[in-house]
């Protein structure tokens, strides 16, 4: 439905991105393939981008400047893998100002400014955005 409403305006889906909840699971999970596959059905060519949560561990230290996003595309099998940095695919990722713009949220603690709405799903009672409104 919704790729219908924006395929009539002349708008298009290029991609998904998606981060794992735990620090160690840097592969494309169930959840991620079946939206990626949905997606697929009416963009073929659109990839996954997946966060690489130990680069991005290794960016808040100082030690890796790799880009912390992996892209995912589907083979001719219709398996989700990711694609090397040798560079078999039409997209190119130019990330370095990503990881500026992680390094300075991290440096700065602006990480603790942004809202998970998850967290309002948790508990209903506050308002993340407006806090003391329900006290």
């Amino acid at each position: 439905m919704i790729e219908e409403h924006y395929v009539a305006r002349g708008l298009s889906v290029v991609g998904y991105f998606h981060a794992n909840e735990r620090f160690d699971d840097v592969e494309v999970s169930g959840v991620a393939k079946n939206i990626g596959d949905h997606i697929s059905r009416y963009f073929p060519h659109a990839p996954i981008l997946l966060l690489n949560n130990k680069k991005l561990e290794g960016l808040s230290k100082g030690k890796d400047r790799s880009p912390v996003m992996q892209l995912c595309v589907r083979d001719a099998s219709k398996n989700w893998r990711v694609v090397g940095a040798d560079g078999g695919s039409k997209l190119l990722l130019k990330e370095p100002s990503a990881n500026v713009v992680l390094s300075d949220y991290i440096s700065s603690e602006k990480w603790k400014e942004v809202i998970d709405f998850d967290d309002h799903l948790d508990d209903v009672t506050k308002d993340w955005l407006n806090p003391g409104l329900f006290n």
